[in-house]
């Protein structure tokens, strides 16, 4: 009832709840039509809210340029470009922004709000690879987990730096290219694209030291959701 309240898809409930059918989920809802009615935005709150935000400002440009509306569907770090109606999202990984690194997310340079929630998210990260370091890793996996998390981590704080760029214009959409190691910047007022690379080999050092010093237990046989769940959900293997 509290996810459902707080916009949690029912199949996204379902998996942390391990059922197989969503129709059980609506016996767990407890909120009346009248509050759900009320829970949901009008046109006209929304326009307004494009007028001062600078995520949903952005969004709409996009919108404009493809010449159709609801294309894009705003997300806690900016944008989704993916049409939801006909291709539900199927994409995880191990951080707090679901979104960061799945190539459909557009994220705005100069957003405050977005970027001061990465930042939260890149220190949550960058504390677990801390304390990783200094317990002793469950399983072999370990080493591979913290490797592809150290990259991942580093990606986000790129994509952090990128969006504060005073060079970059305010409001230009702004993607993360996994597969091939870049961030894409698009200016919507000139309609360019500039790219940045990722300078992943200035990290390897950092990962090869992190790694080595991380200690192994071999007699440890309980599975670790920070190693064997946590692979299913990474970016550079």
């Amino acid at each position: 009832d509290y996810g459902n309240r707080n916009g949690i898809s029912d199949p996204i409930m379902n998996a942390f709840s391990g059922r197989a059918d969503t129709r059980h989920i609506e016996w767990y809802l407890h909120e009346s039509d009248q509050d759900t009615l009320a829970r949901m935005p009008n046109k006209k709150s929304y326009e307004e809210q494009a007028e001062s935000n600078i995520n949903v400002s952005s969004m709409k440009e996009y919108s404009e340029m493809k010449g159709k509306g609801g294309v894009a569907t705003e997300t806690a770090t900016g944008f989704c470009i993916q049409n939801l109606m006909y291709e539900p999202c199927e994409y995880l990984n191990d951080f707090i922004g679901q979104c960061i690194f799945c190539e459909q997310s557009c994220h705005i340079a100069h957003d405050k709000e977005s970027i001061d929630f990465l930042k939260k998210d890149c220190e949550v990260q960058t504390k677990r690879l801390e304390q990783f370091r200094k317990a002793k890793a469950p399983n072999e996996h370990a080493k591979n987990w913290y490797k592809v998390h150290s990259k991942n981590t580093f990606v986000l704080n790129e994509l952090i730096n990128v969006m504060e760029d005073e060079t970059i214009p305010k409001g230009s959409v702004i993607r993360v290219i996994i597969r091939k190691q870049e961030i894409r910047i698009a200016d919507l007022k000139t309609q360019k694209i500039s790219i940045r690379k990722l300078q992943l080999a200035n990290m390897e050092e950092d990962i090869k030291a992190g790694t080595e010093a991380l200690t192994v237990d071999p007699n440890c046989d309980v599975d670790s959701k920070e190693t064997d769940d946590g692979l299913d959900f990474l970016n550079f293997l």
